[in-house]
C-alpha cells in the first residue's frame, strides 16, 4: 500500500505496490476476454476450493458488483451454480436464473447466452420459463433466426 509521504520513484514498497497493480490490472478489466484468462475467475475457483460455496457466492458477487464484471466471469459463475444445482444444491438454479437474467440485461444480443438459458431451463426448470425464455430472445435479437431452440444441442 502507498505510504503517505512517499515518492514512488525513491521507495521499494510503493514502487512494488504499483508494479502489481500496473501487471493486473488487465486481468481485472473487463473481466477477461470470453475465451482467455480472467483473474476473477481464478480467484472464485481457489475461493471455492478453499473456503467452500458459500464464501465463493460471496465473492463472486462482489467480483460482479464492479464496472463491466466480463463475460467471461458471469460464464464461470453460471457453470459453478449449474453445477451445484445438478448435485442437489437447492440455490443453485436460483442464482443460476438471477446470473443469466443479469447478463443478459447488458449482453441482450448474445445468441449463445440465450440459448444456453433455454436449454438449462429446458433441462432443469420448467417448460413454462424455458417458453418465456425463448419468445424473449426472438423478440429481442436482431437475428432471431440464430437463435436455436432445440433441446438436443
Amino acid at each position: 500500500m502507498l505510504q503517505r509521504n512517499c515518492y514512488p520513484r525513491k521507495c521499494n514498497a510503493c514502487s512494488s505496490y504499483q508494479l502489481a497493480f500496473v501487471a493486473t490490472k488487465p486481468f481485472l478489466r473487463d473481466g477477461g476476454s470470453e475465451n482467455g484468462f480472467s483473474l476473477s475467475t481464478a480467484i472464485v475457483s481457489f475461493i471455492l476450493q478453499k473456503d467452500g460455496i458459500q464464501k465463493s457466492r460471496y465473492i463472486y458477487k462482489r467480483f460482479l458488483a464492479l464496472p463491466y464484471p466480463g463475460l467471461a466471469l458471469y460464464r464461470h459463475c453460471i457453470d459453478l451454480e449449474k453445477n451445484l444445482a445438478t448435485i442437489g444444491d437447492n440455490k443453485g438454479l436460483i442464482n443460476a436464473r438471477k446470473l443469466y437474467e443479469s447478463v443478459l440485461a447488458t449482453c441482450d444480443q448474445n445468441v449463445n447466452l440465450g440459448q444456453d438459458y433455454y436449454h438449462m431451463e429446458s433441462k432443469m426448470g420448467t417448460s413454462e420459463k424455458a417458453t418465456a425464455i425463448y419468445w424473449r430472445a426472438r423478440k429481442v435479437l436482431q437475428d432471431a433466426a440464430e437463435f436455436v431452440a432445440s433441446p438436443d444441442i
